[in-house]
């Protein structure tokens, strides 16, 4: 993959397999929070302020914007794609009330069984009988650590009912959580499925009214769905160890094998509950903690590690791995995954690198599959490498020869040249009749010979048409001794004086 690569572009979209799971954005778990003037909202309610509900938490009142903005981003990528609201929705005298002697406890308080602290209420008779029976509970009951709280989530209280202003599509599938007096649920994988109509799904003052059978629930609708990715986020209510949120990831990491990715800006509770769920969700292989603010750049995130399925290079914005890796797929799905190592070094001693599905493969074809065919490397080096590098620095001398025969061919010769309209040329030469000379040099033998050749020369070299006569020269050519005279034909004796 490219150093510094946002991973996948196809990763980083929406598909048919992701789906997006809100967890209990109802008013009981909410701040206060002012009413919004020029916003539209889902139902009415009186006053100026909304809040704050009877288990409310931190840092929950910014939570209901994120919700919002995930919302849009798959209202944008509306192919199938599926969000999910989960809600308490209890009776009023549901199991994990604490209401001493039908008294009830004070907001921000709880009851314990066997152990004291600050802000719990301790019970030395504890009503065992009014205790939740659900598995959970008793094993919490067995080990002294069984928690109830006070009234939250009536059903058909304004304490029960989502948001006002989420933005929950008509289309969102809403599931319950505790719809039975005796029975509590902490995963919204166990959840039951509401049928009402949409936008009803929190007004009704029957806890079980409205209702799939049991044997629906949001486990089995992912499942039907084919969920691959899911994006949590949500309000962690119960205590730090089996909060709603927690319990859910947990359960769909473990029991439906999904990839999980908790949105953190969407989700709210304690410090060390949203921590706590971090470090597990990031030690989990399909597990991830999204600290962005915006969706986009939590999906870049999400994708930062991922590549596309295929060869070639990266054009179009894809991202491939390098030679000594493959791109496994992560999901159920053709279009990306992992960069992950080859499991390949040397097969029969030669290099090897490996196929889109990992399986080592020869790194040369002519090798074969299993690297038993053609020549090893060193042969190659041999038969290719090493003549190919002869040849190379023949070529190179056969070209400085053919240079250097081409700069002594073009070097400039010394001529003796005239001008006759601007266009160069050597003199015009001519011979009166009966002459064939049109130059005598005489020199005394003894002592001057060496010298008129060197004239001899030089005037070739500036005239090489001129015939000059060297008794020297003449005599070698016609194999001759000089004349005792010392005069060429065609030039006269001087007269005799007297």
């Amino acid at each position: 993959m490219r150093p510094g690569s946002l991973g996948s572009r196809a990763c980083q979209e929406l598909h048919s397999f992701d789906a997006l799971l809100l967890i209990n954005p109802q008013n009981s778990f909410l701040e206060q929070r002012p009413k919004r003037l020029n916003t539209p909202s889902a139902y009415t309610f009186t006053g100026n302020t909304i809040g704050p509900g009877s288990r409310p938490l931190p840092r929950s009142a910014r939570v209901i914007d994120v919700m919002n903005t995930w919302i849009a981003l798959f209202g944008v990528h509306s192919r199938g794609l599926n969000v999910y609201v989960s809600l308490d929705y209890h009776p009023p005298d549901h199991c994990s009330f604490c209401d001493i002697s039908r008294g009830g406890i004070n907001t921000g308080t709880y009851c314990v069984r066997g152990i004291s602290h600050d802000l719990e209420i301790y019970v030395p008779s504890f009503n065992v009988s009014h205790r939740c029976l659900d598995s959970v509970s008793i094993a919490d009951y067995q080990t002294a650590g069984y928690f109830q709280w006070p009234a939250h989530c009536v059903a058909g209280t304004l304490d029960a009912r989502v948001d006002p202003y989420l933005q929950v599509p008509p289309d969102a599938r809403v599931v319950k959580l505790g719809v039975q007096a005796m029975y509590d649920d902490y995963s919204a994988m166990d959840s039951r499925v509401s049928v009402a109509a949409p936008g009803a799904h929190d007004n009704q003052t029957n806890s079980q009214a409205a209702l799939a059978p049991s044997s629906q629930s949001l486990g089995t609708l992912l499942a039907a769905a084919g969920t691959q990715r899911l994006i949590v986020m949500g309000l962690a209510t119960g205590n730090d160890e089996t909060n709603t949120v927690r319990r859910s990831v947990q359960d769909a990491l473990s029991n439906l094998n999904i990839s999980v990715a908790l949105a953190v800006a969407g989700t709210a509770g304690t410090t060390y509950s949203v921590d706590l769920l971090k470090t597990e969700l990031e030690t989990h292989p399909l597990g991830y903690a999204l600290t962005a603010s915006s969706p986009q750049e939590a999906m870049k995130e999400l994708c930062a590690s991922t590549c596309d399925l295929g060869t070639g290079d990266a054009a179009g914005g894809h991202v491939y791995c390098p030679s000594k890796q493959y791109c496994k797929a992560k999901f159920a799905t053709p279009e990306w995954g992992v960069c992950k190592d080859c499991d390949c070094d040397w097969l029969n001693g030669r290099t090897t690198a490996c196929d889109l599905a990992g399986a080592c493969i020869c790194q040369w074809p002519a090798w074969g599959a299993r690297c038993t065919d053609g020549y090893s490397q060193v042969e190659y080096v041999l038969l290719i490498v090493f003549p190919s590098v002869i040849g190379f620095l023949l070529l190179v001398a056969a070209l400085f020869m053919w240079l250097e025969r081409r700069r002594k061919k073009r070097r400039r010769q010394l001529l003796l040249r005239t001008s006759k309209r601007h266009k160069p040329s050597s003199p015009e030469l001519t011979l009166a009749e009966g002459h064939e000379w049109h130059l005598f040099l005489s020199h005394v033998w003894s002592s001057g010979q060496d010298q008129v050749a060197v004239i001899f020369r030089r005037i070739k070299e500036l005239m090489p048409k001129a015939r000059v006569f060297l008794d020297v020269e003449v005599c070698r050519d016609m194999a001759l001794e000089p004349p005792p005279s010392g005069l060429p034909r065609g030039f006269r004796h001087p007269a005799p004086t007297s």
